[in-house]
């Protein structure tokens, strides 16, 4: 069979997914990684290779898309708050992971690795279920993007850490420190920029039709990609950065959304699709006590780290028990952290595809969940008292 004709039942059969999923009411980010789980059994291997370009683009518009509902303004402020709260997330989520798999397997560079990788929530998955399920404008929103965005930096500086201990070379610690250091002068770059390109945006669909308007956005978010790379730049980063800069009530930003919408959606199921088509599922049996006992404690740990930050910083326990079962889920980060140490390429994917479906249904039912938690916990204070 050729390749044009495998992709396109690829495509064809990623409809069909999603189509019996919305008629037995699944979520759709569900059905997207149960249907890579399938997907293995059906196309070949090799067909990732041949739309990897389409997975890329889906990372990067989902980041793009979320930075258009921020302003550098808003961004600033979020982060100023959130900092204690990402220390609290690191602290539970890192080191309980790290106490409990070196009680396990007494492998402490194992263990290093394991917990950096089950430390940060998916990313590009919380994101899609934020806008799915119109959460945006919610109180803990913003506690939930911040400690996101503060995941990725650390996870990157981890990256930097762990590989020349899992190699046994040295520690390069000028070289992480430039990393941060490029960091915050190409955030710092845009922050300065942010009125002129505001200006330049809104002048847009003077020069622009409709047409040609997905020429643009992709051009913008693709083009600093390589360039970026060899500063140690996350080209996501960079999307979440130019959405940013968008003007919220200009006409090219309605236009964005409207004409896009399609583009964001059909490349965001090829990401999540290939999520879980790409991941290697071998297992032996010893390993399934370990997985099993860090998943259930990155779920644990992640649960009360999200919810004492969320507390911390909007002073509600309602939207704070929201932000907890909204949070569950690891992803991409973990994915890459764990291709460290063959070790742990065995262990985190199943761990990462178990907090992935379990995480993608507590979000879904976070609202709900988070008000019987607080009548439940409001009965006990009333009975205390």
């Amino acid at each position: 069979m050729g390749k044009i004709t495998e992709i396109g039942l690829l495509f064809i059969f990623i409809f069909g997914i999603s189509a019996v999923s919305k008629k037995l009411k699944i979520p759709h980010l569900l059905s997207l990684l149960l249907g890579g789980l399938i997907g293995k059994f059906i196309f070949p291997a090799d067909i990732a290779n041949e739309v990897k370009i389409l997975e890329t683009m889906a990372l990067t518009l989902l980041f793009f898309f979320l930075g258009l509902d921020f302003s550098f303004e808003r961004l600033f402020n979020m982060m100023r708050r959130i900092f204690v709260a990402g220390v609290i997330d690191f602290l539970f989520n890192f080191f309980g992971i790290l106490l409990v798999s070196y009680l396990i397997t007494k492998d402490l560079i194992f263990s290093l690795v394991v917990s950096a990788a089950l430390y940060p929530s998916s990313t590009a998955i919380t994101i899609k279920l934020i806008s799915d399920y119109k959460r945006v404008p919610f109180a803990e929103t913003d506690v939930i993007l911040g400690i996101l965005i503060i995941e990725d930096i650390v996870s990157i500086a981890l990256i930097s850490f762990l590989f020349p201990i899992s190699t046994g070379e040295k520690i390069d610690l000028i070289k992480i420190l430039n990393g941060f250091l490029v960091f915050l002068i190409f955030f710092l770059l845009f922050f300065l920029l942010r009125k002129p390109a505001e200006r330049i945006f809104t002048k847009l669909p003077e020069i622009i039709s409709e047409e040609v308007l997905a020429f643009l956005v992709l051009g913008l978010v693709l083009a600093p990609s390589d360039i970026l790379a060899r500063f140690g730049i996350s080209d996501i980063l960079i999307a979440f950065l130019l959405g940013c800069l968008v003007p919220e009530k200009s006409e090219i930003y309605n236009s964005i959304q409207k004409h896009l919408y399609g583009l964001k959606e059909f490349s965001a199921g090829l990401f999540f699709f290939f999520f879980t088509f790409d991941m290697d599922l071998k297992l032996s049996t010893k390993d399934i006590l370990l997985i099993i006992s860090l998943t259930f404690v990155a779920l644990i740990t992640k649960f009360i780290s999200t919810y004492l930050s969320s507390v911390y910083t909007i002073r509600s326990k309602t939207p704070s028990y929201r932000s907890a079962f909204s949070m569950l889920q690891r992803g991409e980060f973990s994915l890459v952290i764990s291709s460290i140490s063959a070790k742990s390429k065995t262990v985190v994917p199943i761990a990462v595809i178990i907090s992935s479906i379990f995480g993608v249904i507590s979000f879904v039912y976070a609202p709900a969940l988070s008000k019987y938690l607080s009548k439940i916990m409001t009965r006990k204070d009333k009975t205390k008292g």
